[in-house]
């Protein structure tokens, strides 16, 4: 019997209530994507319903692929060559790659050294599934930190609530207000969202979208 992460399993029950967009074609020109997975149904069930974010990124439309993220509890930050295969693929560990952002990079050029820069100075030696910090965190923190880049993290990327803060939005439309216990964020992209224990909720107008944790955002937007 085939087994289906929950929120796979949400996906199909509410297929009928949810507007699904085309899948976000790569452009010739891109030169970072910010991604997501849900996490494989291979995981403990209380981690499938959230969702994992990379960053895949080239220097120029000439040079090789990286990808940079945080795998699990023992990779400390993974960063390395990838194919352009790789990069292009809409499917990994079994799961759909969701692009949540592309850019040409040209708002920073420096933006390839400024993403190695905040990996080396980021301390991964802290892991914590959750509430964080985890892999999302890491995402999280880079997005608003290197210009150039930005994304709005899925409300179910557990670990991008981790901490304090008080700043724009990785989405880069808003402003957040964050502490480890409760936050929120207002923004054009991002509508309002509210955290609380490391969870989030929102609901947005541009584009329309209603977030509840453990379930999928609706519509379902790519």
């Amino acid at each position: 019997m085939k087994l289906y992460s929950v929120n796979s399993l949400c996906g199909i029950i509410l297929t009928f209530f949810t507007s699904c967009g085309s899948q976000v074609r790569i452009k010739p020109d891109t030169l970072i994507m910010v991604k997501d997975i849900d996490i494989p149904s291979s995981e403990a069930l209380i981690a499938q319903f959230a969702t994992h974010t990379f960053l895949d990124y080239r220097e120029n439309v000439d040079s090789a692929w990286h990808r940079i993220e945080i795998l699990n509890p023992k990779s400390g930050i993974v960063h390395e060559k990838i194919s352009v295969a790789s990069a292009h693929t809409r499917k990994r560990w079994g799961e759909r790659v969701r692009i949540l952002s592309q850019s040409d990079g040209k708002t920073n050029p420096n933006f390839a050294s400024d993403i190695r820069a905040f990996a080396e100075g980021y301390d991964d030696s802290v892991y914590k599934s959750y509430p964080g910090p985890n892999s999302n965190t890491f995402m999280e923190k880079m997005i608003r930190e290197v210009d150039g880049v930005s994304a709005i993290l899925d409300h179910n990327a557990i670990g991008k609530e981790s901490g304090f803060y008080l700043g724009k939005t990785s989405g880069g439309t808003g402003v957040k207000v964050q502490t480890p216990i409760v936050g929120v964020a207002l923004g054009l992209k991002e509508g309002v969202e509210f955290s609380a224990l490391g969870l989030s909720a929102g609901v947005s107008v541009y584009p329309p979208s209603v977030r509840i944790p453990f379930l999928p955002k609706l519509p379902t937007w790519e």
